[in-house]
């Protein structure tokens, strides 16, 4: 036997340990980070509008938002169903379940890709596709407590349906699922318009005017629904724009090209799209032109949607997710196993080597973090002094693990009963912020030495007018696993009258009895 022949044949019994090895990591670590996980600070934030919203308070009115309210008013019924009183963060735990169901339907998208684009590699290939569709769904952050979560699917979706093949009924189905993204992502519109003008140009150079017919219906619905809309409610509309789309702009900030394409976490998502780009290409030029000229128009469109957006955050990279897999898994088993295999060797060799140059784990919400924390128990929560609920808050110890989070943030909202200032990420969830400023509406002055004064930033007169006018029980300024800076003079006298002051947070005096409990 010759050599090549001998490395073909270890390539073909190594490829299914592989493959199943590939799939049993990615699967734990998505259920990992996405379902059992603690919530990051996006989710943080999304799960409290949607404990403000069923408190009775009204979206971009009673609080700053710069998101479309169809996520929120899909969802918020999760709150009085599963939660029996304002402090009950069992809702979190519903919307952590439709997580698990959206990762099901990845893995239901991921079975399709595989008998569309590659049936002949065998229950190896459909789990080197599943890995691959989890690698995208995890390093793209494309299943959390969010509304992009939804517009994400229903791209992906979209593009499952549209490379099904070209008929009128497939190209209007695509073309709608891509249109219903946007009323959870309006980030999705760029890619929908990539669908939708690819489809368009298919289906004009096939002279089928069917599917040409169906593009133009769609569109037109979806135009005439936005102005049905706009004349029915115009000031809302206005709102709504100005809140979602105006008013955000003064807030950008424009992410360096280094970050978009070579930072770490980026890195394996830009080779993803790469690799897809380039197996579209190969399908374009054999059988399956039609098939390769979208996966090749996704993927490129993908990565020139990621040098137009101003913050392509991680959730950016993922409209063209399943694109990107079909014309990897295209290509062939090896390449579909390769992929998600190399991917989480490296990062258990990163994370193994963090814990021996460390001596300790990698911290909480690490993508090197690869186990859970231990259960806290009520009563250990229970018997905690106020400033150390509030300091596991900002410092995140013990939480790699939902139960653990919701328990100390659970009980934070029993003992507090006014409002609280949080900066981004350390909101307790279930109590009302003074100023919201972890938001995006509001930017609050420099507090602590070393922090920069932001454009648009409040003054400090009127920064300390608000905050003594509101007396928040608890405030907390520093950032989520950031050590906290040294307050600066002014800060310090403004608290002295009333607060106890605490590494990174303040709480509020009540009537002489300190701060080891507020009741």
């Amino acid at each position: 036997m010759s050599i090549s022949a001998r490395v073909r044949s270890g390539l073909s019994a190594v490829t299914p340990v592989a493959a199943c090895l590939a799939f049993a990591f990615w699967i734990y670590y998505a259920i990992q980070r996405q379902v059992a996980g603690p919530l990051n600070s996006d989710e943080i934030y999304f799960a409290h509008i949607l404990w403000l919203i069923h408190a009775g308070k009204r979206q971009y009115v009673d609080f700053f938002s710069q998101h479309l309210p169809t996520y929120f008013q899909l969802l918020q019924p999760l709150v009085a169903a599963l939660s029996k009183s304002p402090t009950d963060l069992n809702y979190v735990w519903g919307a952590r379940a439709i997580s698990a169901l959206v990762i099901v339907s990845y893995l239901a998208l991921a079975a399709w890709v595989h008998r569309r684009a590659a049936p002949e590699a065998g229950r190896a290939g459909l789990l080197a596709t599943a890995a691959s569709m989890l690698v995208f769904v995890v390093l793209a952050r494309m299943v959390e407590v969010r509304s992009d979560t939804l517009g994400l699917l229903l791209m992906n979706a979209a593009w499952a349906i549209v490379l099904g093949g070209r008929t009128a009924v497939r190209a209007a189905s695509g073309a709608t699922l891509a249109g219903l993204a946007i009323l959870f992502a309006p980030r999705a519109a760029g890619m929908a318009g990539i669908l939708g003008l690819t489809l368009l140009v298919l289906a004009l150079r096939a002279r089928d005017g069917a599917s040409v017919r169906g593009l133009l219906y769609v569109a037109g619905g979806f135009a005439a629904a936005a102005v049905g809309l706009y004349l029915a409610a115009p000031d809302w509309v206005a709102l709504v724009v100005r809140s979602c789309f105006v008013e955000p702009v003064k807030f950008a900030t424009a992410f360096p090209y280094f970050r978009r394409f070579l930072a770490g976490d980026r890195i394996p998502l830009v080779l993803l799209l790469a690799l897809g780009a380039v197996g579209g290409l190969r399908l374009a030029h054999g059988s399956r032109r039609e098939q390769g000229i979208l996966v090749s128009a996704a993927c490129i469109g993908q990565l020139l949607i990621l040098c137009a957006d101003p913050a392509p955050f991680e959730y950016v990279y993922g409209w063209a997710a399943l694109p990107a897999v079909f014309g990897i898994v295209s290509m062939s088993r090896l390449v579909a196993v390769s992929v998600p295999f190399l991917f989480a060797m490296a990062l258990v060799g990163l994370s193994a080597s963090f814990i021996l140059l460390n001596g300790h784990q990698p911290p909480t919400l690490s993508p090197l973090r690869l186990s859970f924390d231990a259960t806290i128990s009520r009563e250990d929560v229970a018997r905690l002094p106020t400033p150390a609920l509030i300091a596991l808050v900002v410092g995140d110890q013990g939480q790699q693990n939902l139960e653990n989070q919701l328990r100390i943030r659970s009980e934070l909202c029993r003992r507090v009963r006014g409002t609280v200032m949080a900066s981004f990420g350390t909101n307790p969830l279930c109590l009302p912020d003074t100023l919201y400023v972890w938001s995006g509406g509001v930017r609050l002055p420099a507090i602590a030495v070393g922090d920069p004064q932001a454009p648009g930033s409040m003054t400090w007169p009127k920064f300390e007018a608000a905050f003594l006018r509101a007396s928040p029980e608890v405030f907390i300024w520093a950032d989520r696993w950031e050590p906290p800076h040294a307050l600066l003079h002014r800060t310090r006298q403004m608290l002295a009258c009333c607060y106890d002051v605490h590494d990174g947070f303040a709480i509020r005096r009540d009537e002489g009895r300190g701060s080891q409990a507020v009741p």
